[in-house]
């Protein structure tokens, strides 16, 4: 899968998530975007393990707090 697939595909998980109401992109992270709470963060952790078929650990959990973080892990452990 390409990064750029990759990308689409968790923009698909916040437009789903947040009902459209979220515009992201690589830079986006949990400071710039209001809705995206610490509850919001925990549920959106495990809507990317079911998009992507990975499996995320509790202490990974709070170092993915951008998309461009969730990008890189996703991509790191769709290789493995």
């Amino acid at each position: 899968m390409s990064r750029n697939e990759i990308f689409e595909n968790i923009k698909e998980v916040f437009d789903d998530f947040f009902d459209g109401d979220v515009e992201i992109s690589e830079d986006s992270g949990m400071d710039t975007v209001p809705e995206w709470d610490s509850v919001a963060h925990i549920q959106l952790m495990f809507e990317l393990e079911g998009a992507f078929g990975i499996t995320i650990k509790s202490e990974e959990i709070s170092e993915l707090v951008t998309v461009q973080k969730m990008m890189d892990a996703v991509e790191r452990k769709l290789k493995n």
